[in-house]
Formats: structure tokens, sequence, C-alpha cells
């Protein structure tokens, strides 16, 4: 795969820029925050697309760093590559409201339909994780992580035995073992110990049911013979012949200690009637409780209103009381200036009068006309302000009646509710409000209340059917030995138990001792009848149990064969994923210690590397760990471990390497060596991003061709690269 061109239409700090590249070396300077690293993010957003990020991983979020401050919502690019000889133009918009992705054939312009999981069959295999462990090295990043050394094991496993890289045999191990607990697990939860315990008790109820039906036969021969053998001086009650047999009252008889349970439950439910229609009344008590408190809360609503209205009302008449008592203040200061000011004015008319006539009888007569005329002047102006402050009076005097009115009103209703002022009568209010709301609770319990009630009457009413017509038999007996008619009462059936027993002391004792048996018969036949149902249901539970047994039994010998398949599986894929590592692990080793000796100028020639692509470095006959090598170095040796798993994987001078300052902390011998052997592959594409000068003279030194790009003129013209 090559990079042809790239256009940053809208991406992080470049509008509408365009880069061509070549094939061989293409050096891309710029000073610092000239957009290297932007342009680097913009090839691997157009290979693989950019995410927003969620939560804390937002704040170093990509998608945010390079999107456009001016225009967000033009946040998009192409990208023109080349494949087998092929050219395609990848078109991504990266908003993510606008978000698309398109590839197109430049050649023809047919759009190429291809899902963005399956990019890297464009690519030539290449995955984001081989981008940014192989191909994409960064200043102080070219180490490589995990992934890496699962997607290089994945990859030479595949290639062995499928001849493909659709075949993940790390995700296969995960699978088996994820497997081999879901088995485990169904091993351990199915409850073959407790079914086995539970046939067991099954097996020996059926010999009890076996045993217990064997005695259940010879009790039934025994009740026969007792049967066929009837004493003929029994004693029958003579108001019962020509009703019953014999038989039948002794079957009355036989009933009566189950007829005087019945009786005493009979009463019981009297008093469960009692209680229910007792706590119906507190609840309709309770539920004409709460309609007089609705019917209390839509008079104090109302009435809440009117205080509003008389509040209102009050302070209205009081503001115009107090307008007027200013009004009236006002008058009589006006009365008392024009008196103070009519004086002086005829004073100094008189005075005047005077001093003109030369105190002469014309002056004193005018003196006096003025007077006169300023006097009756004073009067009618006085007169009238009295009657503008006697009708303000008036007013006052009137609307101090209305607001005597209105107060008196509003406290009638504060006394009413016997309480002294407005707060104290909402607090009353919502308490009130509440009540009545908690009425359609009490209408649902009172519901409830008389469905229980009616269960009961009816369990009454059947009782009482089943007493009346057991008791109807002794009537006329009672009768003849008490004045109670009741048969539903304690001295009826007192009377009746009575009977029942003289009958029976009048019996012979070969009859007692005959139905003495018979009722031993009876209950053990109750019991064993009683028992059998009982394990009935244990046998039917002892069928489920030995099929579920069987079940589980099939279920745990499926699962055990699954398992040893599953671990012969896993450990046949552990041991080809070995062996397959050894072969190609030789071919990794030879390709890292051939780009080591290049990159190192010969001083490391001898690199070997684990399955965990853990590094070691040969030196005089022994090993070293990588660690104990100098910062450079290790820089050096993972420069190398990327190139060669990146011709491993994705076969030689296949993929562009990048390189982002990766040479930062490379003295000059150093960088030249990589350098030199970067020119060495002659066919591979390098991109090259720095922003020192020390490459491009470097480059100048060795006589390499070159593609040079300056970022600086790339910003002012839009466009850069040969």
């Amino acid at each position: 795969m090559r990079l042809q061109e790239l256009r940053l239409n809208h991406f992080g700090k470049f509008h509408n820029t365009t880069i061509q590249l070549k094939s061989g070396v293409n050096l891309i300077y710029g000073d610092n925050e000239a957009g290297k690293t932007t342009i680097h993010a913009f090839i691997k957003g157009m290979l693989f697309g950019i995410e927003r990020l969620r939560g804390r991983a937002s704040k170093e979020d990509p998608y945010l760093r390079y999107q456009p401050w001016d225009v967000p919502g033009a946040y998009s690019g192409s990208m023109d590559i080349e494949v087998e000889g092929k050219s395609y133009r990848i078109i991504r918009n990266f908003h993510k409201n606008t978000k698309s992705f398109q590839v197109m054939e430049i050649e023809t312009g047919r759009e190429v339909e291809i899902h963005p999981e399956h990019l890297k069959d464009l690519y030539g295999g290449l995955t984001e994780a081989g981008f940014r462990n192989t191909i994409s090295m960064e200043q102080l990043k070219t180490a490589t992580d995990q992934e890496l050394a699962l997607e290089v094991r994945n990859y030479i496993t595949n290639l062995s035995l499928s001849k493909s890289d659709e075949v993940n045999i790390t995700s296969a191990l995960s699978f088996l073992q994820n497997k081999t607990k879901e088995l485990e697990n169904k091993i351990t939860n199915l409850k073959i110990d407790e079914l086995e315990k539970e046939i067991a008790y099954g097996i020996s109820c059926e010999e009890r049911i076996d045993r217990l039906s064997k005695d259940l036969e010879l009790i039934n021969e025994k009740e026969g013979s007792l049967l066929n053998n009837k004493n003929s001086d029994d004693v029958f009650p003579k108001e019962l012949e020509g009703f019953i047999t014999l038989d039948e009252f002794k079957g009355y008889v036989e009933q009566f200690p189950a007829i005087k349970e019945k009786y005493k439950n009979y009463l019981e439910l009297q008093n469960q009637v009692v209680e229910e229609e007792n706590t119906i009344a507190d609840f309709e008590f309770r539920k004409n409780g709460a309609n007089e408190a609705q019917a209390m809360v839509t008079l104090m609503k109302n009435q809440l209103g009117e205080i509003d209205t008389y509040k209102n009302q009050i302070s209205i008449l009081e503001e115009k009381q107090k307008q007027q008592m200013e009004n009236q203040y006002v008058l009589e200061k006006n009365k008392q200036r024009t008196g103070f000011l009519l004086v002086g004015i005829l004073g100094v008319l008189s005075a005047f009068l005077l001093l003109v006539t030369g105190f002469q009888t014309v002056g004193f007569l005018s003196t006096a006309g003025v007077t006169s005329a300023g006097i009756l002047f004073y009067s009618l102006l006085i007169k009238k302000l009295n009657i503008k402050i006697k009708a303000i009076k008036k007013n006052n005097e009137d609307n101090e009646v209305v607001l005597k009115e209105q107060k008196q009103a509003l406290q009638a209703i504060y006394m009413e509710h016997k309480v002294d002022r407005e707060s104290d009568l909402r607090n009353k209010y919502d308490t009130i409000l509440r009540s009545s709301i908690q009425m359609e609770q009490v209408q649902r319990e009172i519901d409830f209340k008389t469905e229980q009630l009616n269960m009961l009457h009816n369990k009454i009413n059947k009782l009482q059917n089943e007493l009346l017509d057991y008791f109807r038999l002794f009537t006329n007996i009672v009768l003849s030995i008490s004045s109670e008619r009741n048969p539903l009462s304690d001295v009826f059936l007192q009377a009746v138990e009575d009977f029942i027993n003289s009958w029976k002391s009048n019996l012979v004792t070969d009859q007692l001792e005959k139905q003495k048996a018979m009722e031993e018969i009876n209950i053990q036949k109750e019991k064993i009848k009683w028992e059998l149902e009982r394990l009935e249901e244990q046998e039917i539970r002892l069928i489920k149990n030995r099929e579920l047994y069987k079940e589980h039994l099939q279920v745990r010998q499926d699962a055990t064969i699954e398992l040893e398949a599953i671990k012969l599986a896993a450990d046949t894929l552990r041991k080809l994923s070995t062996e397959i590592h050894y072969d190609f692990g030789n071919k990794l080793n030879q390709l890292v210690s051939k780009l080591s000796t290049q990159v190192t100028s010969g001083k490391y020639n001898n690199i070997k590397i684990d399955e965990k692509l853990d590094v070691k470095v040969g030196h005089n006959a022994d090993y070293l760990r990588l660690e104990s090598l100098s910062a450079g170095t290790i820089n050096q040796i993972y420069f190398a471990l990327r190139l060669g798993v990146a011709d491993l994987i994705y076969g030689k001078n296949n993929m562009p390497i990048l390189l982002d300052d990766c040479f930062a902390y490379y003295d000059d011998i150093r960088v030249k060596a990589a350098l030199r052997s970067l020119a060495l592959e002659a066919n591979t594409q390098i991109i090259i991003f720095t922003c020192h000068h020390r490459e491009k003279a470097i480059l100048d030194e060795m006589g390499e061709s070159y593609n040079y790009i300056d970022l600086n003129t790339c910003q002012k013209t839009g466009i850069t690269g040969a």
C-alpha cells in the first residue's frame, strides 16, 4: 500500500490543504505546532476513522482535539492510496452528526462497496493495532504493547494452519477456556447427589405403599367379618323404628364427633361474623366521618375564598380611609393658612389705604370696606372647606361601619372553626382534607370485609345445612327429654349427646366391643388412606426424579466428554502455536537481527524474540535483557522490531512507514544509521515528520533523493509536495 495524496479539507488547524506523497522517502518538516502530529493523526483517521470517546477518556479525545474550531460541521478530508497497482480514494466526514465513509476506485470512478470492518482486506491486512504497533512510530512510543504480541502470534499460527488470517487462535483459546468454565459450572450445578437421596427415599416410600396396601386388605377383611356377624340383641331406639335401620343409626352415631366439631366451627364462624360486622360498622362510621369531612372541606374551601375577599376589601377600605384622613388633614391645614393669609392681606391693604389718604375719614371708610369684603370672602371660603371636611368625615364614618362589618364577618369565620388566624384555619383545612381523601381507602376496606363476611356466611350456611340434616333425625327424641326446639343450640347438642351416650351404655358388652373394633378399623383405614395419598405424591415425584436423574447423568457424561475434547483441542492449539512460533520466530529473529545490524551500525546483530515479543540481545556469547541497554539502543532495537514485524505480517515493502519525530532522542550517528537502513529499502514508502534540519542534511550528505515538504509553505499556499 502507498499513500499518494492527502486532502485535509477541515481537520485541526488545516483547511483546504493538499499534501502529495511519493514512493521512497518523504521528509515533512515543520516547526513545533506546525501540524506534523495532526497530519499523522489524519492519515490514521482516514484509514480507520475517528470515534468520539466517552467518560474520563474524553479528556484526551482525538475527535475533539482535531475538530475544526471555525466550521466543526465540515470536519472531513480524503486520501488517495495505491494498492496492488490500483488507486483508491478514501473520503470521510468525521463529524458525529453527519459521519460518512466512502471508497472510490479513481481510474473508473466506481464506488467500492466495503464495510468498515473489512477495510483491512483493502489495506493488505493492515489493522488499526498493526498500524499503531508497527508502521506508525511516534516519539518515545517505539516500544510495542501486548496487543502486537497477540497479533503476531495469531498471524504466524493462522498462516501455518489455514494459510489465511481469518482465524484467531487467541480468541479460540479464550473461547475454549470460557466453554470449559461453562461446562464445569454446568456439572457443578447438577443435583445428582440430591437426586440420588430423593430417589432412595422414593424407593422406600414405594416399599411402604406395598406394606400399607396389604395391611388395608387385612383390615377390610376384618371389617367384613364384623359386619356379617351382627348381634340380634342390639338395642335400637324405639323412637326411630320405621324411619332408619340400625346400621344407618350407627352411622349417625359414628358421625357425632365430627358433627360436634362442625358445631364448634359453626359457633366460631358466628363469632367471626360478629367481629367482621363490627369491623364493617366501624369502617362505615369512619366513612360517614369522611363524608362529613368532605362536606366540611367544601365549606372551609368556600370560606377560605370568602376570607381572601374580606381581607382584600378590608385592605381597600383601610387604604381609602387612610387617604381620606390625609385629605382631611390637608383641608384643615388649608383652612388655617387661608385665615392667616387673609389677615395679613387685609392688614397690608388697610395700612396702604390709610397712608394714601393721610389717615382721613375716606381712608378709614375704605379700610372698613376692604375689611368687610375680606371677612365675607373668608366666611364663604371657610364654609366651602367645612363642607368638604364634613363630607370626608361622613365617608370615614361610613367606611368605618363597612370595615367593622368586614372584620366581624372575618372573625365570625375564625370563631366558627375555633381558630385565631387564617394560617390555623388553613392547617385545619389541610387536616380535614387528608381525612376526606382516606374515604376511598375506607371504602376499599369495607368492600374487602364485606366480601370476607359473605364468604363466612357461605361457610355458615353450608355447616348449618349439614347440622340441620343431621339433627333432624333427633328432633322427636330431644323434644321427649327437653323443651329446646332450636337444633343449633348448646342445649339441643347436649341432649343429642346425652341420648347417644345413653344408647351406647345400654348396648351389650359384645356390641360395645364390636363398635370399638369398628371404630379402630375406621381410624386405621383413614390413617392408611391418608398415608397412601401422601405416598402417592412421593411416587409421582420418584418417577420425575428418576427421569431427571437420568437426564443429569447424560448431561454430566456429555459435558465430561466435551471437556475432554476441549482440553485436547486447547492442548493441541497451544502445542501447534508453540511449534509454529518456533519456525516463524526464527524468521522474525533473522529479520530483526538484520535490521538491528543496520540501525546500530553492526553493534547489535543477534536479536532473539520470544512469543511475547520479549527481546534479548546477543553480546559476547551471552544474551542481555533489553532493559540493561541504553535508552537510545533500546529505541533502535524496538525500531528494528517494528519494521521486522511489519515485513513479516504485511510483506516486505508492502506498507508505508510513518516516523513522527521518533529520532528526537537519537544522536547524529544513530539518526544517520537509521536513515541509511531506511534508504536501503528502495521500494518502501517512508514518511518522516521532523522539526529538525539534520535529517535533511544527512539525506543530502548521503546523496539520497527524497520528497521534501515544508509545512510552513503548506499553510500559506494550501498545497505542497512535488
